[in-house]
C-alpha cells in the first residue's frame, strides 16, 4: 500500500487496518485527493496561503463566514482580522453566543488566509 506506516505482519493477503482504510478511500477519492491524503498521512505539511500585511485589514463582514460567527465577532467589536490579535480561545468562548463551533469555524477561516489563532496570538505561519 502507499502508506509507510503499517502494523507488524501486514501483507497483501492479510492487510493491516491502515491498508484496508487506504484501499477503501482509494476507490472513493479522486486520485489527486488520495495522493494528498497519503502525503499528509506520511508526515507532509499542509500548504496554506501566506499571510500578507493587507490580510489583517480585511473586513470580516464581507468574508465567507457564517452569519452567527459574523454577529458574534461584530458584538465583540472584532470588525477586521487584525482586531483578533491577542484574543485567546477562552476569551472567544466567554463572548456571548460564541460556541466551540464558532471558534472552530474562525480557526478554519484564519487558516485559509495563512493565519492562526494560537495561545492568544494571531501569527503568520
Amino acid at each position: 500500500m502507499p502508506f509507510s506506516k503499517h502494523a507488524p505482519g501486514c501483507t497483501p493477503l492479510k492487510p493491516c487496518n491502515v491498508c484496508r482504510a487506504a484501499s477503501f478511500l482509494k476507490g472513493k477519492l479522486r486520485p489527486a485527493d488520495f495522493a494528498e491524503l497519503v502525503r499528509l498521512f506520511d508526515g507532509g505539511a499542509v500548504a496554506t496561503p501566506a499571510a500578507t500585511p493587507e490580510t489583517l485589514y480585511l473586513d470580516l463582514v464581507h468574508q465567507g463566514i457564517s452569519v452567527r460567527l459574523r454577529n458574534c465577532l461584530f458584538h465583540a467589536g472584532k470588525l477586521k482580522i487584525g482586531d483578533l490579535k491577542g484574543v485567546t480561545h477562552a476569551k472567544l468562548l466567554s463572548t456571548p453566543n460564541f460556541s466551540k463551533r464558532s471558534v472552530n469555524e474562525l480557526i478554519k477561516f484564519l487558516a485559509s488566509h495563512g493565519l492562526e489563532l494560537n495561545a492568544g496570538l494571531l501569527a503568520a505561519e
